[in-house]
């Protein structure tokens, strides 16, 4: 991976803005995350584009995963991927640890929200994080979450080669406006890579 600019890169807050609309028992982060990514992508629409094109990979397949995929609908031109069968909405099968030729530089966003922490291997998070990068187009960005200590910071930092910003309030299972106690020992960290002409 190389020609980017890591234009975000820290641990979730727990005063971070969240929306309740995705506010879901048990499910203690996604509020914030998908706030995160929506706000992201409009506050980037306003000043560059009026639709943009949006891969929301790994997208899940039932309730609040599907508000989120709606809403993106209403904002760009959508393709969302899995490797699980949707029975509510159409999904691309896609695997991100695979390489996807037909989709490269095509997006002007590409998503992945708390998957690659279910990648067992380094070698295995680092291949799907420059498998989306390269579907990203110029100028474009990648936005990715993902569970903290799950997914080792030091090699995601040697990877963008720059460190995670700390917070003094990490949001966590327990902290978190939904609180997941089974999930207090864990965070989440945002990473918005930008792809450089």
């Amino acid at each position: 991976m190389d020609n980017f600019t890591v234009v975000d890169f820290r641990f979730a807050n727990a005063d971070d803005p969240h929306d309740d609309k995705y506010a879901q028992k048990d499910i203690w982060s996604r509020l914030y995350e998908y706030h995160y990514v929506i706000d992201f992508i409009k506050w980037n629409m306003y000043k560059n584009m009026e639709r943009p094109k949006i891969h929301n990979t790994s997208w899940g397949f039932m309730g609040i995963h599907t508000m989120f995929r709606d809403k993106l609908d209403t904002i760009g031109e959508c393709v969302h991927s899995d490797i699980v069968h949707s029975e509510e909405r159409p999904t691309y099968y896609y695997n991100i640890t695979t390489e996807e030729k037909n989709f490269e530089n095509k997006f002007d966003f590409v998503l992945n929200v708390s998957t690659i922490e279910h990648l067992d291997i380094k070698e295995q998070r680092i291949l799907a994080i420059e498998n989306l990068f390269k579907q990203v187009k110029p100028n474009g960005y990648l936005i990715l979450t993902f569970d903290y200590p799950r997914v080792s910071l030091i090699e995601i930092e040697e990877m963008v080669g720059t460190n995670c910003k700390p917070s003094t309030n990490p949001l966590n299972g327990k902290n978190s406006v939904v609180p997941n106690l089974n999930y207090e020992n864990l965070n989440i960290v945002y990473l918005i890579i930008k792809k450089n002409e």
